[in-house]
């Protein structure tokens, strides 16, 4: 590949490389909201004849792969939407798009072709499925162009895109889903989306009004009290949910509540990430080693109960 230097002396990506790298795969982690139904619901386990596979696993896994292609082709669109501010962020201004490195034109077309795979295959697998995707979609047209810059309305729109996640995966299993779920998502997905906030307040200080302008409506310490809010409720949601009748009827057992120890260390770790990382929380997190361990510990000590 050849590589030419820009004006800041940063390699010039490839075509390809700046469109993988404007979709942000690493953050298609977000997704695994997808999966959470099928988990809850019971319906993974031991497989003797890969051939035979639930048909509830394969719609899951389709349907968590769409919704990484339309969470991609969402930062596409956003990316085209912010350039020009996105020129005048200290890191923001690096992006495919905003440097140039990704033409807009092009990633126009990507995006056009994107939106009809994903819309074409989501009808084919499951049209519920694709009235869901649709939403999630033209909720995120709605943020890029509005929602993003009301305040609040910015945060509960990031938190209704969890709750879509959910409900696509649901429909896709074939599987119900409990307020609990819904419940805990919402109020997760707030304070992950405040914590972000904090930290973009943080680090623009004064210069809040050339890069996102819904900053300036925020103040520091309502944020705060927003983020210590929000944490609280998701910690007791979640304690409810797992010494509730519901759940002991469900798995047979009120063991879940060992589960409880992770998400307070979890939290508690998000916190110093927004207090010390440079850069988003929510990306800084998929690439802390102790947040990734408490997670799969987590995820293990969920599995042993609802399986075991």
């Amino acid at each position: 590949m050849n590589e030419v230097e820009t004006s800041d002396k940063r390699p010039k990506r490839g075509l390809l490389l700046a469109l993988i790298v404007t979709m942000r795969p690493h953050q298609w982690i977000k997704n695994l909201f997808v999966l959470i139904p099928l988990v809850f619901a019971q319906k993974l386990g031991p497989v003797s004849d890969w051939t035979q596979l639930d048909g509830a696993i394969v719609q899951s896994c389709i349907a968590f792969g769409l919704f990484c292609l339309a969470s991609g082709l969402v930062y596409l669109l956003n990316d085209l939407v912010d350039r020009d501010r996105d020129r005048a962020h200290p890191t923001k201004k690096h992006r495919p798009i905003a440097s140039g490195d990704l033409p807009s034109g092009a990633a126009a077309g990507a995006l056009t072709v994107g939106l009809v795979v994903v819309e074409v295959t989501a009808v084919l697998v499951s049209p519920p499925l694709a009235a869901i995707l649709s939403s999630y979609i033209l909720l995120n047209v709605a943020y890029s162009f509005r929602l993003k810059n009301v305040v609040i309305a910015d945060i509960m729109s990031i938190a209704l895109g969890f709750l879509l996640r959910v409900l696509g995966g649901a429909l896709a299993a074939g599987v119900p889903v409990t307020m609990w779920l819904y419940t805990c998502t919402f109020l997760l997905a707030c304070f992950l989306a405040l914590g972000k906030r904090r930290q973009e307040l943080r680090q623009l200080g004064d210069n809040t009004q050339s890069t996102r302008q819904v900053l300036t409506s925020y103040r520091l310490k309502y944020v705060d009290w927003g983020i210590i809010g929000t944490g609280m409720a998701t910690i007791c949601s979640y304690s409810f949910y797992c010494f509730s009748e519901h759940a002991a009827n469900q798995f047979g057992t009120h063991n879940l509540g060992w589960t409880i120890p992770f998400l307070l260390v979890g939290f508690g770790r998000f916190l110093q990430l927004v207090r010390d990382a440079n850069d988003s929380p929510t990306e800084a997190m998929i690439r802390d080693k102790i947040f990734i361990l408490n997670l799969v510990l987590w995820g293990a000590t969920v599995g042993g109960v609802i399986y075991g």
